[in-house]
């Protein structure tokens, strides 16, 4: 956390289901003010839906992470110092609750910055860790992937079983015209 505040970028995070621990560590060193610009927590669906901007099919997707990133990113570019480089970090999670869940236990952290969207997705081995246990995976992704949009080496481990696979994906957004006239 320390050298991603010492690095010239800056970001604001969201994120919704897991994760939060992510924004406690980030603000506990000092020098967290030359990083964040501002930090989320959108996690009721109308909340999600003001960040958006419409309903979701389902919230935690690699899709909803990428837009939740592309909002933060368009907040960090109106509320930078003139000339600031930033990212915007987006992460929804389904992770372990006080009810049987049907669908996995999974989460996507994705990056926007002015010329990519980088989304790395994990699902968990259910029944292997708490809440908490799964919360500080989800967590330790979001700091190493604002870590890597940064330019730093992240060397922040995960923890994984050998049955959970880390999947990245990075999808350029082209050229901003040619989106325009296209829809």
């Amino acid at each position: 956390v320390e050298a991603v505040h010492s690095s010239p970028t800056m970001a604001v995070v969201m994120v919704s289901g897991g994760g939060a621990r992510s924004l406690t560590w980030l603000l506990a060193v000092p020098g967290a003010s030359r990083t964040v610009i501002e930090a989320r927590v959108p996690y009721s669906a109308r909340a999600m839906h003001d960040v958006i901007g419409h309903e979701l099919d389902t919230a935690v997707a690699a899709g909803t992470s990428a837009e939740m990133a592309r909002a933060a990113y368009g907040r960090a570019v109106r509320l930078r110092p003139a000339g600031a480089p930033v990212v915007g970090i987006g992460a929804t999670a389904a992770i372990t609750t006080d009810r049987p869940k049907k669908g996995d236990h999974r989460c996507f952290v994705s990056v926007w910055d002015e010329t990519e969207v980088i989304t790395y997705g994990l699902t968990f081995t259910k029944g292997l860790r708490d809440r908490s246990g799964e919360d500080d995976i989800v967590s330790r992704l979001v700091v190493r992937a604002l870590g890597e949009a940064c330019g730093i080496d992240a060397d922040v481990t995960l923890e994984l079983d050998p049955a959970e696979c880390l999947e990245v994906t990075r999808r350029p957004h082209g050229d901003p015209i040619d989106r325009l006239l296209s829809g």
